[in-house]
């Protein structure tokens, strides 16, 4: 079995809580429309907000993900299981989202969580460090949302 790598990056959003929470949760359905690497994003399953709720992601390069939210605990903690991919990872990947205030119009967003690197062969050292990128770039992709609306 492929080694288990956590994830664990923290970022404050000039934002109040409810804003970011609005961007990252409610329109989860909707990350195409804040984050440049989604090329299109849609709903699978008939519920959009809630555990259970479902979305594909079509990303650059021909790549997908198929995301669940598994946490809904409005406005502080959101959690997802990637279900399936063509990321260099394995399907089961978690990462909970979990939102404090830290002033009136300050976020603390705090990504954590697991996932394993699929046998990429000797691409595999660069999987660590391209899905941290990643996860900055959400977060970026996620105060810019939370800033301008």
């Amino acid at each position: 079995m492929p080694k288990q790598y956590p994830v664990d990056h923290t970022s404050t959003i000039p934002a109040p809580r409810t804003r970011v929470w609005h961007e990252l949760a409610v329109r989860f359905g909707e990350i195409d429309q804040i984050s440049p690497g989604v090329i299109e994003s849609m709903y699978v399953t008939d519920q959009t907000e809630g555990v259970g709720t479902t979305r594909r992601c079509t990303l650059e390069r021909d790549g997908f993900m198929l995301e669940r939210v598994t946490v809904w605990e409005a406005p502080e903690r959101f959690e997802l299981v990637i279900d399936d991919t063509s990321m260099p990872m394995d399907p089961g990947a978690v990462l909970t989202f979990t939102l404090s205030e830290t002033g009136p119009e300050h976020t603390e967003v705090r990504v954590d969580g697991t996932y394993r690197i699929a046998k990429v062969g000797f691409l595999s050292p660069l999987a660590r460090p391209m899905f941290a990128k990643t996860i900055a770039s959400i977060l970026g992709d996620l105060e810019r949302a939370a800033t301008t609306a």
